[in-house]
């Protein structure tokens, strides 16, 4: 399923001059919809059309295609919008040789809508294989039926629509809807046959009012300028929005493991659609269809790039990959005199050189979409020498090839990081310390001692750091590695 969005905004504007690159709440209000749009997530591309120098710049800058200028002709006041969207994805089209199925065209001067008026907009299409179309709506303040009123033949008021009989009560009127000029969703063929957003097989997305304000004048520009402000005034004062992953597609390698079955619980219950990947699952399961939230188990060998490509050639997208898994040799906890080289090579090709391919494969879907958070999970022992004494008594130690695998993994973030930024792409990685797992308590009570918390980290430890790193929270984070230790590093 290929999806175009399109952001039609031309230079010429009379009710609010220059409205679309004009400065809403601290940054242009065509900025707003270039960012929902990309948020969203869904669309393979999102293109800005316009006849303006000035708006193709600031819609790059903000992570938004330009591939042509719009003629002139489709620049005019009198220009409808739906030609300008159809000569938007001919001309895409055209240039890409890729034929879309699905085009959803914003407009800049609604920024007031949601990501998820968009997702609940292009589902309820979705869901009806019979529709063209669908545009949202909000219910309309007047109504035609009871306080709308023309003027007749005679020069007498009437109102617009008469009823068998009398509606002396507004709320006894029929439904009516105005449309908010927010979003549009269109099936390819239709759209490009069609003369009129409206036709016999249009469906309607209701928005509520307080979303639904389309910059047409100044007291419109001050109003949403207003809500704008209260929203993020609300939003940081309870920072509930910063670790939403609603709409977010995560993948976790080693998903069956320890960290990795709660990496999965946290991210589930912040909302993302999750794909629990690991090599103990049924190679027989597929992935379901992902129209619902929910886990969804998969076999996957980070080893074997054949099965990282199967895996991703069966996602439309991938919002956060973590890489998890703790492939190693059954001979992984010798000592080091007793390490054959070609285990500790081995090792290293499992672990390190893995986490590599994988992030090679998924960057590429990432960056196609300008978008991505990648999270390698390395450890303090990548950072910092082992503590040799806190094995002593036990038949425990820290596997060399370990040292240098987290090693390497961490320094392998920060080169994604440097070079995956000019896609949107942020890379970090989480650096635990020890876990507890059933270790002997004499191991036990030795680290705790060391550590300035006085015990080991749980599993669900780690689930803090990773939502931070998956979220919003962190989106001007990359290339850092968070140390989750209890303090054991700083003494």
């Amino acid at each position: 399923m290929k999806i175009l969005c399109t952001i039609c905004a031309r230079g010429a504007s009379k009710g609010v001059p220059q409205k679309n690159i004009r400065n809403l709440a601290g940054k242009p209000l065509l900025a707003y919809t270039i960012e929902q749009a990309r948020q969203w997530g869904r669309a393979d591309r999102v293109i800005v059309s316009t006849d303006s120098p000035e708006i193709a710049a600031i819609a790059e800058k903000y992570g938004a295609e330009v591939p042509f200028m719009r003629p002139d002709y489709l620049a005019t006041d009198s220009a409808a919008k739906l030609p300008v969207i159809q000569h938007a994805v001919s001309c895409v089209e055209q240039m890409s040789g890729v034929q879309f199925d699905y085009v959803v065209d914003l407009d800049p001067t609604s920024p007031l809508r949601s990501v998820e008026d968009i997702e609940a907009a292009f589902n309820k299409l979705l869901s009806d294989p019979d529709a063209c179309n669908i545009y949202s709506v909000t219910r309309a303040s007047k109504s035609p039926y009871f306080n709308m009123v023309e003027v007749d033949q005679n020069g007498y008021a009437c109102l617009s629509k008469q009823t068998s009989r009398p509606i002396v009560r507004r709320q006894d009127a029929p439904v009516v809807y105005e449309m908010n000029a927010s979003i549009y969703i269109f099936r390819r063929d239709a759209l490009m046959s069609a003369d009129s957003v409206h036709t016999n097989r249009t469906l309607l997305y209701e928005m509520p009012e307080e979303r639904s304000v389309d910059i047409d004048t100044e007291l419109d520009f001050k109003i949403v300028e207003m809500l704008l402000l209260n929203k993020r005034q609300k939003d940081q004062g309870s920072g509930r929005d910063l670790f939403n992953l609603q709409h977010k597609i995560a993948v976790v390698t080693g998903a069956a493991g320890l960290l990795g079955r709660e990496m999965v619980r946290g991210l589930a219950a912040h909302g993302a659609t999750v794909i629990a990947a690991d090599i103990c699952y049924d190679k027989g399961l597929k992935l379901a269809g992902l129209s619902e939230q929910g886990v969804y188990p998969v076999h996957l060998d980070i080893t074997d790039r054949e099965s990282i490509d199967g895996l991703i050639r069966q996602l439309d997208q991938v919002d956060i990959w973590i890489n998890n898994a703790y492939p190693r040799t059954d001979d992984w906890m010798d000592k080091f005199e007793e390490v054959s080289f070609a285990s500790f090579q081995k090792n290293i090709d499992m672990h390190l050189n893995s986490y590599f391919l994988c992030c090679q494969a998924v960057s590429a879907i990432m960056k196609t979409r300008r978008k991505g958070t990648i999270i390698n999970m390395g450890s303090i022992y990548g950072l910092i020498g082992p503590s040799f004494d806190l094995y002593e008594g036990t038949d425990l130690t820290t596997p060399v090839a370990y040292a240098a695998i987290k090693g390497g993994i961490i320094n392998l973030t920060r080169y994604l990081a440097a070079y995956l930024g000019q896609y949107n792409i942020r890379v970090n990685a989480l650096a635990p310390g020890g876990v507890e797992n059933h270790q002997p308590e004499s191991f036990i009570k030795a680290y705790e001692k060391k550590t300035p918390l006085k015990r080991m980290a749980r599993a669900e430890d780690v689930v803090g750091p990773l939502l931070f790193l998956a979220s919003d929270a962190s989106a001007y984070i990359t290339g850092q590695v968070i140390v989750v230790d209890g303090g054991f590093t700083i003494v």
